[in-house]
């Protein structure tokens, strides 16, 4: 049996094709304790709407540890679905974003080589990244398909 633990979800990738959940969403938030975990399995658009979670949404769930044969990553753990049980609204951006700061600017921030060291270390795999520069920055139209 796993932990019950609250989690305010903070990323939730595009749904890829699955062959035994038909699509799942790679999902990662940060603990009420301040940790990083990310939470696969979910098959997101097929739990009910009751467990449908959005970004910045704390969430209630159970986690089990992933095998290490399956998923090595420190942060990764494996959500008991029917658990999932949203708690509240999710957080706004009033104030320049000040509710949301208040739990994500404690956090480690890294560069990109610090997060690769961790890695290569103790398999750390989430984290902020603080750019040292930043040079420049392109937006381009991309193609719906």
């Amino acid at each position: 049996m796993g932990k019950t633990e609250k989690v305010l979800i903070t990323v939730l990738t595009y749904p890829h094709p699955s062959e035994s959940y038909d699509e799942l969403v790679c999902t990662a938030g940060i603990t009420e304790a301040g940790e990083w975990v990310r939470l696969y399995p979910i098959d997101y658009r097929y739990r009910p709407h009751h467990q449908q979670f959005h970004k910045f949404q704390w969430i209630e769930v159970e986690l089990e540890p992933r095998a290490a044969s399956k998923d090595f990553r420190k942060e990764s753990r494996r959500p008991v679905l029917e658990s999932i049980k949203l708690l509240g609204e999710p957080i706004g951006t009033a104030k320049d974003w000040w509710e949301r700061r208040q739990i994500i600017d404690p956090m480690p921030h890294y560069t990109l080589r610090q997060l690769e060291q961790l890695y290569d270390k103790d398999k750390t795999s989430l984290g902020l990244i603080r750019p040292v520069t930043i040079h420049d920055l392109v937006i381009e139209a991309v193609d719906d398909e």
